[in-house]
């Protein structure tokens, strides 16, 4: 099994993952997003060679996509709510 170890057991069991693995910096990591089965909502995560990663979105948006990561492991991506407001964000 690999696909991102199947996107590390889809992301610890919540399943349905149509996942976008979209930047790599630092070897060994890449970053993307995944759908999350019980909420149909978009959730960011870090994979580290090994496993997945849930990344946090900030507490006013309600979904999230990682879209980048650099040699420092900084990590870009989006974040947004329901009703499509958008703001990029920077995990450091």
């Amino acid at each position: 099994m690999t696909a991102l170890g199947a996107v590390s057991r889809a992301v610890e069991a919540r399943e349905r993952v149509d996942v976008a693995v979209i930047g790599g910096g630092q070897a060994g990591l890449a970053v993307g997003y995944y759908v999350d089965a019980d909420t149909f909502q978009n959730r960011p995560f870090l994979w580290d060679g090994q496993q997945a990663h849930r990344l946090p979105v900030p507490a006013d948006r309600e979904e999230g996509q990682a879209t980048g990561i650099n040699g420092k492991g900084q990590i870009v991506g989006y974040a947004f709510t329901s009703s499509a407001s958008a703001n990029s964000t920077l995990d450091n």
